[in-house]
């Protein structure tokens, strides 16, 4: 846990430095110049921030918090379907909800989010029914 405290501080001191010089170690360009591709200083950055990020959730999944364990698990579900979320929110953002309206903003961005979350699960269990189905019946 400490570890993962020390990386996250090390991360904001690497994020001070890339604000304050500008990507400065892109200077030299071994790959990438800067954000796209990302270069030594956005790559070093990336590195930090994934190790402590790695470290902190990894304490917490041994420690006995049950209301953080069920929030790793909700993660751990949503983390476990991001292909199809990536390939399929923009479907339901632009082709549902446009017809969806509601006075309430904030119950339309809840709708809208869950939508979008929830919504390529389902096309990805279709799939995965519609596949296994189709194997069923070509193996007889």
């Amino acid at each position: 846990f400490l570890c993962g405290i020390f990386l996250l501080l090390l991360a904001g001191i690497w994020f001070i430095f890339m604000a304050k010089y500008r990507f400065w170690a892109d200077e030299i360009k071994l790959f990438g110049d800067g954000l796209n591709p990302p270069g030594i200083t956005l790559s070093v950055y990336s590195f930090l921030l994934f190790v402590s990020v790695y470290c902190i959730f990894s304490y917490i999944e041994v420690s006995g918090f049950a209301f953080v364990k069920k929030i790793l698990f909700l993660a751990a579900f949503v983390g476990k379907h991001t292909l199809y979320i990536f390939m399929y929110h923009f479907l339901f953002l632009n082709y549902l909800l446009p017809y969806l309206s509601i006075g309430n903003r904030y119950i339309m961005r809840a709708i809208g989010f869950i939508t979008m979350l929830l919504g390529p699960i389902l096309i990805e269990k279709v799939i995965i029914y519609i596949k296994s189905d189709l194997i069923r019946l070509w193996n007889g």
